[in-house]
């Protein structure tokens, strides 16, 4: 696993850096002595090389994997190409009103690389349901169809109040799909983004719902083995429910031998590093009930610090550091200064790194955060569905969340619209002043396409003359702006004819938005906090230019005569540039995340500098002019 993990790392930071990886010179650097190793390794490096050649625009040769690697399976490689291909343009494969059985397809939720989301409803029960639908290319991998299955397993067997209720499961047309409930809600990770650290009432509610949904599931002989923030979510009743079993273990399968089992014979590790159990990252078949009490331990210290236990520079860091380094104290923590003793306690026991050490079940973990609940609460606190009640209000849930929120590729659920006025204390921001200041990435060469789209978390200040917030330009282009300071406009030049529209509505100065401007062929739209907008045509001739990415205006020098300047005043936080499949708009920060479909994520993380580098691979590089940051 952590040979594996290693030289992919490796292999990643080197397209990376040159954009051209070769992966037959990197193939001779890699020691090959374990042939279980490189087995495994050779399909991964295989994927990785396929997934940054179809990024950057570079051939994929079919003929030369299998001539370079003649142990590789042609059907595997077939698969790898055709597969990547296949996602790019598979986007909505159901339409509102197509009927899967009897479950009526009301939208499209979200889509990654695993397969996608969709919100439906039973046409006899009335029902809203979530409906999980696998990639064609995804279903052939036997990995991820073994998952798959095994999510399928773990929900039939189980129903309680406080993990995702499984409903049914079938074939379509040959594709695997699992319909579960619909919950609204928003994830644990995202009311943190939102708020910053939760308040120890709060949290005690949420780890005594998490405890005793995983309590179940240990009982009925399933070990999740990837609890996590991102995996809880709080629905709008308060309830909390326990997402994502598609890793999970079941007892029954310990006395199966496992070098049988894809799942357990990957050299992968099973988890997310910045919750694993130290047993967990040695060997998934180590984690039991204590891997899963120390996991759900690192979720409370997150929700009430607002900080990870354990960080580094890569998976593989933070996975020493759960083995080796001291456990940290919530009382050692400003940013959870308010935290009691004994909660305090509570989670360093349950983050021990000696299983023996920590709570003995999860109905311990229940018991203990019960008694402080009552020894700190109202009289009528004792009672479960109130204290739900006052929780969903507090976290200020208001959207729909997919319940089946996946791990590695599935659609990660919209968050509240209500976010940005509920926190976000710590973001970074660069600020424009409107007279000269800008932000370039001089060699973005990646070019627009047919479907492109702009997304910005932004704070326009003032604004009396036209002004360019993102500038995505080269032979062709598209680009957010205001149109005399007054409307948000997008502009598009395509086969050398340029497309203008402008927003009807007027921005509101001093207000923070999340605006998407898209392309799909010919036809351009606006959206606003993840809604429409209408618009109007709007006439001028866009100019072509070097490939490049600007935003907050552009260099006097970049286009000729008027188009030149055109600098824009306020600040921006986040912003994302995406390519086919697109994304739904965005309508929080939190919605804006890599995926497959990213060729850009600014998000500022720095707060300081001359520079900022986006969250991509790619890892783009924007020099900053003349701007200052802000919080």
């Amino acid at each position: 696993m952590m040979v594996v993990n290693r030289y992919c790392d490796q292999f990643e930071q080197l397209w990376q850096q040159t954009r051209a990886a070769s992966l037959s010179q990197f193939w001779n650097t890699v020691d090959r002595s374990d042939p279980d190793v490189a087995r495994t390794l050779v399909e991964e490096l295989v994927a990785l090389d396929i997934q940054y050649r179809r990024r950057f625009g570079l051939p994929v040769q079919r003929g030369g994997y299998e001539d370079e690697f003649p142990s590789l399976a042609k059907s595997l490689v077939d698969t790898l190409i055709d597969g990547t291909v296949a996602d790019q343009v598979a986007g909505n494969r159901f339409e509102p009103g197509h009927r899967i059985g009897d479950y009526v397809i009301e939208k499209l939720a979200g889509s990654g690389g695993m397969g996608q989301v969709y919100r439906a409803r039973h046409s006899l029960m009335g029902r809203q349901v979530a409906i999980k639908l696998m990639q064609r290319h995804v279903y052939q991998d036997p990995v991820a169809r073994k998952r798959f299955k095994r999510e399928v397993q773990s929900l039939a067997s189980l129903s309680h109040p406080n993990i995702v209720t499984a409903f049914d499961a079938r074939d379509v047309d040959g594709e695997w799909c699992l319909v579960t409930e619909w919950v609204e809600g928003a994830t644990l990770s995202a009311a943190v983004r939102a708020r910053g650290p939760l308040p120890e009432s709060e949290v005690i509610e949420i780890g005594i719902q998490a405890a005793q949904g995983l309590g179940y599931a240990h009982d009925a002989g399933v070990i999740h083995r990837d609890v996590k923030p991102s995996n809880l979510v709080i629905g709008s009743d308060g309830q909390v429910k326990i997402l994502d079993l598609g890793i999970a273990r079941l007892d029954w399968e310990r006395d199966r031998d496992s070098s049988t089992d894809p799942l357990t014979q990957s050299h992968h590790m099973m988890g997310t590093a910045e919750f694993l159990a130290p047993e967990q990252a040695r060997s998934p078949q180590q984690a039991g009930v204590s891997s899963d009490i120390y996991s759900l331990g690192c979720t409370l210290f997150f929700l009430i610090s607002g900080r990870l236990p354990y960080t580094g520079d890569s998976p593989i860091d933070v996975i020493l550091k759960h083995a080796d380094s001291p456990t940290p104290a919530l009382s050692d923590l400003s940013s959870a200064a308010r935290v009691s003793d004994r909660i305090s306690r509570l989670v360093h026991r349950m983050m021990d790194k000696d299983p023996a050490n920590r709570p003995a079940s999860m109905a311990d973990v229940v018991s203990e955060l019960s008694g402080y609940h009552a020894a700190g609460s109202d009289p009528d606190r004792s009672r479960s569905a109130g204290r739900r009640g006052r929780l969903a209000r507090r976290l200020s849930v208001a959207v729909a969340a997919c319940g089946v929120i996946g791990l590695g590729g599935w659609w990660v659920a919209p968050q509240s619209p209500s976010a940005w006025t509920a926190g976000h204390r710590d973001e970074s921001a660069v600020r424009f002043n409107g007279r000269g200041s800008y932000a370039i990435v001089p060699e973005f060469d990646v070019p627009v396409g047919d479907d492109a789209m702009i997304e910005v978390v932004v704070t326009p200040r003032m604004g009396a003359v036209p002004a360019n917030i993102v500038t995505w330009t080269g032979s062709e282009s598209l680009i957010l702006f205001t149109a005399n300071g007054q409307k948000w406009g997008v502009a598009s030049l395509r086969d050398g004819e340029s497309t203008l529209v402008v927003s009807n509505q007027q921005i509101v100065f001093g207000k923070t938005s999340v605006v998407a401007a898209q392309r799909r062929g010919t036809d351009l739209k606006l959206w606003l906090d993840g809604e429409p907008i209408s618009t109007r045509p709007l006439e001028y001739r866009i100019q072509s230019s070097d490939p490049v990415l600007c935003f907050g205006g552009v260099p006097r020098d970049l286009f000729p005569g008027e188009s030149n300047g055109r600098f824009f005043a306020g600040d921006l936080r986040r912003i994302r540039l995406s390519k086919s499949p697109l994304p739904r708009p965005a309508q929080t920060i939190e919605d804006l995340t890599s995926l497959e479909s990213t060729v850009a994520l600014f998000d500022f993380h720095e707060g300081a500098g001359r520079a900022t580098t986006d969250r991509t691979p790619f890892r783009w590089r924007a020099s900053l002019i003349e701007a200052a940051w802000a919080k």
